[in-house]
C-alpha cells in the first residue's frame, strides 16, 4: 500500500504523535508527552486515501450480532464507521481492506468519507500520560488483493500472527441451559438434560450451566434453593457421569443487589458524578474497575475456585463488549488497558481450559479467547434467526484463524415441543417446521461447536431425528458467504459455501425474505445430494437455481474440495446502486392544539450523546434530533430522556391530564419487530379505560435493525431517518373516535424480544372545548 497520502489529523492535545508505517502494509506508532505536565489527550490519528470516491464498501460487523452493511461511495451522504474493518472494492479485481490487528490501549474506529479518504481516530479516553511517558498505538492493517475472499483470509492471518497463545480446538458436543430455562435454571433440569444429551452425544458432552445459578458478581454463592450443593456439586456430577462442566461468568459485572457492590462499592468505575457505573440507564448491573489491585486479586481467587475446585473446564465470558465501555478509573487507564488486565488474570489462572467469549467487541477479543460468539442470541422465532444467521457469517473468515467461530444454541423446538417451563416470554417458540430446518441446515455450515439448546425431553420425534442427524453431520470447518457483495445495504447473504473437510463441501441455499425466491449460482459443474433426503439437483449449462419459499433452506453436499469451490463457484450478479432517498412518511393532518406532554418519572435512557461517560440509545444516534420542533407536521418537545420497554418490563404509567382527540406517539426500536408489540391503555379520572395494541403488520417487512425502509402505513410513519446507520423513529397515530379526558397513559411490557423506545408524545386536543370528567364518558369501559 503506496502511504504517501498519510497525514496526522489532530495535535493529540499537546502530546506528540509518531506513526510508522510499514512496509508489510500496517500502521503502527505511539502517543509520546514530550513537556513536563501531565496530560490527556482527546482524540487523535491519522488519515490517509484509500479508494478515489467511487466504488461499494462494506463496513465489519465489530462486534457480537454486529453484520455487513453496504454502501457505495459515489452516493455517501456522510462519514461511515467501523469498529474493526473496512473492506473496499474501487474497481473490478482490486479489493483495499483496512483493520485493527488488536485492541489493547486505546478506543478506536475507522471513518471513510464519499471521496475515499480513511480516518484512523482514536479516543484518549482519560488516559493520562505523565512527562516523558509514551504509549504504544494498536496497528492498523492496510492490505490490498484482487480476490476479496483471500483478503480477507490474509487479515485474519495478520491478526492471528500477533497471538501469544495457542488456541484451543473446539468441536464441542452437549447441551446449554441459556434458550428454553434462561435464569429459571435448576439443578434437576441440568440432571434431566444431561441423561438426554447421552441419546446423541454418548461420550463426554458438554454441559453448560449458564445464567441463573447466582446473582451477578457474588459467582462463587449459588442460589441454595435451586442448586443445593452449589456449582460444586453441578460440576462434580457431570464429571462422574463422564461430562465436561462448562460455566457462564459475565466478568466485567456485578448486580445492584450482589454483596459485591454491597460491600466493595469502591471496586466500580464511576460516572461523573462519583457514583458507580451502571451499565445502562435503567439497568441494575454495574461495571467493574479493574485498574484496581484489589479487584484483580478478587477476580483471580474467584476463577481459582472456578478452574481447580471446581474443574469447570468452559468458559462463557459474556457481556465483554461492557469491559471497553469507558468511565472513571481509579487509575487513569483506558478501557482497552482495563480489559487487558482482566484477560491476563483469566490466562494466568485457567490453564488448558476453553474460553468462549460472547456479547464481545471483537478486536479487543483478538488472540484472547479460543471460541467466540458471531451471532446475536439465537430464539425461537424466524427474524431472530434470520438475524443470528447474517451476523454470523459477517465474521465468518475469522474461523480456524483467529477462533472458533460459533453460532449459538442448535433451538429446533417449535410450540409444539414446549411445556410449561419455559423461561421467558420471548423463548416461547414461533418456530415453523421449515423454520426449525432453517436453523439446522445453518449450524452444520457455521463452525464446528454443536450444542443443545431445547428442552431434550419435551422434542417431537421429528425434531429428536434432525437433532441426531445434526450432531451426526457434524459442522465445518469453515465457510464463506459467496453473495457477501450482493444486494442492498442490509441483505443478509444468501449463499454459503462450507468446508466439511474428508466428507467433501457444503453449500447451503437461504431465504431470508418474505417472497418465495430463485437463487443462482454459476460455475456448477457436477451435482449436488441434498444432505437430509439424498435427492439430487444436476446443473443445467453450469447454473444451479435454486427456488425456496420464505424462511425456506436446502442444504447440499459434494465431494468436491472446498478450495477449488470457493473460487470457480460464482452467484448471479445482484448489486443495485445503495442510495440514501429520504425515507420519511406523508405529513399527518390533524385540527386543534398540539400539547407536547413530558414523559415523566418513566422516562430513564438518555436519548442524545451526553459523552463517552454515560450511555444513551442507539449509541448517541438520535442527538440529531436537539433542534427538531416538528416532525411530519406534529409538533414535538424532547426531554433528556427517553421510555423503555422490555419484556420483563413493569407497566409504564405516563400522566396527560388532557382533553385528546388523537395521541402521536414517536418510537423506535433496537431489534427488528413484527406482528403484536404491545398493549396500551388510555386511562380516564374517572377509572375507566381503553385499551389498544400496537401492531407492526407483517406486510411492512420489517427486516433491519430499527425496521426496513421505505415503511409505510396508515397509522405508523418515519418521522425521522438517518440514513447511514437507517436509524430511524416513528409517529404512531392514534386518532380517538370522540373527545376523552385522558388521565394518563399505559404502556405493558412488550411482546417480543428486544427494546422499545418512546420518545415524545404529543396530544392534540380539541379547541375551545370545556373538559370534561371523563367518568360517564361512553369513550371508556369501567374496567379497573
Amino acid at each position: 500500500m503506496n502511504f504517501s497520502t498519510l497525514q496526522l489529523c489532530e495535535d493529540a492535545a499537546g502530546g506528540v504523535l509518531e506513526l510508522v508505517p510499514d512496509r508489510d502494509g500496517s500502521i503502527g506508532g505511539r502517543l509520546r508527552n514530550p513537556g513536563d505536565a501531565p496530560l490527556e489527550p482527546d482524540r487523535f490519528g491519522c488519515r490517509l486515501a484509500l479508494a478515489a470516491g467511487k466504488g461499494r464498501v462494506l463496513t465489519g460487523p465489530g462486534t457480537m450480532g454486529g453484520k455487513i452493511v453496504r454502501y457505495d461511495l459515489e452516493y455517501l451522504p456522510g462519514e461511515i464507521a467501523a469498529t474493526d474493518f473496512l473492506l473496499v472494492r474501487p474497481a473490478e479485481r482490486c479489493y483495499r481492506l483496512a483493520g485493527f490487528l488488536e485492541r489493547r490501549h486505546f478506543p478506536g474506529r475507522l471513518l471513510l468519507n464519499g471521496a475515499g479518504i480513511l480516518t484512523v481516530e482514536f479516543s484518549g479516553d482519560g488516559r493520562q500520560l505523565l512527562p516523558g511517558e509514551a504509549v504504544e498505538l494498536d496497528e492498523v492493517v492496510i492490505l490490498e488483493h484482487d480476490n476479496w475472499q483471500t483478503l480477507l483470509e490474509l487479515y485474519a492471518e495478520r491478526i492471528a500472527a500477533r497471538s501469544g497463545r495457542p488456541r484451543r480446538p473446539a468441536g464441542w458436543r452437549g447441551w446449554g441451559s441459556w434458550d428454553y430455562y434462561c435464569t429459571t435454571i435448576h439443578a434437576d433440569a441440568i440432571r434431566e438434560n444431561n441423561r438426554e444429551i447421552r441419546r446423541y452425544v454418548p461420550e463426554h458432552p458438554l454441559i453448560q450451566l449458564d445464567d441463573g445459578y447466582c446473582i451477578w458478581g457474588d459467582w462463587l454463592e449459588a442460589d441454595p434453593e435451586r442448586f443445593p450443593g452449589g456449582v460444586a456439586a453441578f460440576s462434580d456430577e457431570v464429571l462422574r457421569s463422564g461430562g465436561v462442566p462448562g460455566l457462564w461468568v459475565a466478568p466485567f459485572l456485578a448486580h445492584r443487589d450482589s454483596r459485591l457492590l454491597r460491600e466493595h462499592a469502591d471496586w466500580f468505575l464511576r460516572d461523573p458524578g462519583g457514583n458507580p457505573l451502571q451499565m445502562a440507564s435503567g439497568v441494575p448491573l454495574y461495571l467493574l474497575d479493574y485498574s484496581q489491585p484489589a479487584v484483580c486479586d478478587w477476580w483471580r481467587a474467584v476463577l481459582t475456585e472456578m478452574r481447580h475446585r471446581w474443574q469447570i473446564a468452559y468458559f462463557k465470558l459474556d457481556f465483554l463488549a461492557r469491559g471497553m465501555t469507558p468511565g472513571l478509573s481509579a487509575r487513569p487507564i483506558t478501557a482497552p488497558e482495563r480489559f487487558q488486565r482482566c484477560f491476563d488474570i483469566i490466562h494466568e489462572v485457567i490453564g488448558d481450559a476453553y474460553l468462549l467469549g460472547c456479547s464481545a467487541a471483537f478486536p479487543g477479543c483478538y488472540n484472547q479467547v479460543d471460541g467466540m460468539r458471531s451471532g446475536s442470541d439465537i430464539s425461537p422465532h424466524r427474524q431472530w434467526m434470520h438475524n443470528s444467521c447474517g451476523s454470523c457469517l459477517a465474521g465468518a473468515f475469522l474461523q480456524g484463524k483467529v477462533w472458533n467461530c460459533d453460532s449459538d444454541y442448535i433451538v429446533l423446538r417449535t410450540p409444539e415441543d414446549e411445556e410449561g417451563d419455559v423461561a421467558a416470554a420471548g423463548k416461547k417458540s414461533t418456530f415453523t417446521v421449515t423454520e426449525s430446518q432453517t436453523w439446522a441446515n445453518f449450524v452444520r455450515l457455521f463452525g464446528d461447536s454443536l450444542i443443545a439448546g431445547d428442552k431434550l425431553s419435551a422434542l417431537q420425534p421429528e425434531r429428536r431425528t434432525l437433532l441426531a442427524k445434526i450432531f451426526a453431520d457434524g459442522g465445518c470447518r469453515r465457510c464463506v458467504p459467496l453473495d457477501l457483495w450482493n444486494g442492498n445495504q442490509r441483505s443478509l447473504p444468501s449463499i454459503v459455501l462450507g468446508d466439511a473437510g474428508p466428507a467433501g463441501s457444503r453449500l447451503g441455499f437461504f431465504n431470508f425474505t418474505d417472497a418465495p425466491r430463485t437463487l443462482r449460482l454459476t460455475g456448477v459443474t457436477n451435482c449436488w445430494r441434498d444432505l437430509d433426503s439424498g435427492r439430487i439437483h444436476q446443473p443445467e449449462q453450469q447454473v444451479l437455481a435454486v427456488t425456496l419459499e420464505p424462511g425456506a433452506s436446502l442444504l447440499l453436499a459434494a465431494p468436491e474440495g472446498y478450495e477449488h469451490l470457493r473460487h470457480t463457484l460464482r452467484p448471479e450478479p445482484d448489486e443495485p446502486p445503495i442510495q440514501f432517498p429520504k425515507n420519511l412518511g406523508e405529513p399527518f393532518h390533524w385540527s386543534g392544539r398540539a400539547c407536547p406532554v413530558p414523559l415523566g418519572a418513566a422516562a430513564r435512557f438518555h436519548l442524545r450523546n451526553r459523552g463517552l461517560r454515560e450511555y444513551c440509545v442507539q449509541q448517541g444516534r438520535f442527538q440529531a434530533l436537539a433542534g427538531e420542533r416538528e416532525l411530519l407536521g406534529v409538533p414535538v418537545a424532547f426531554g433528556e430522556r427517553v421510555v423503555a420497554l422490555q419484556p420483563d418490563s413493569s407497566p409504564v404509567e405516563i400522566p396527560v391530564g388532557l382533553e385528546c382527540t388523537a395521541l402521536y406517539l414517536l418510537s423506535g426500536a433496537e431489534k427488528p419487530v413484527r406482528g403484536p408489540l404491545l398493549d396500551l391503555d388510555l386511562l380516564s379520572p374517572g377509572g375507566g379505560k381503553r385499551v389498544y395494541e400496537l401492531v407492526v403488520g407483517r406486510e411492512t417487512g420489517n427486516t433491519t435493525l430499527c425496521y426496513s425502509l421505505p415503511w409505510r402505513s396508515d397509522c405508523g410513519r418515519i418521522a425521522w431517518h438517518e440514513p447511514v446507520t437507517d436509524a430511524a423513529l416513528y409517529w404512531w397515530e392514534l386518532r380517538l373516535e370522540q373527545p376523552a379526558m385522558i388521565s394518563a397513559l399505559r404502556l405493558h411490557p412488550l411482546k417480543q424480544p428486544g427494546v422499545f423506545y418512546l420518545a415524545a408524545i404529543t396530544a392534540i386536543t380539541s379547541p375551545g372545548k370545556k373538559r370534561q370528567e371523563a367518568a360517564g364518558n361512553s369513550f371508556f369501559s369501567q374496567e379497573k
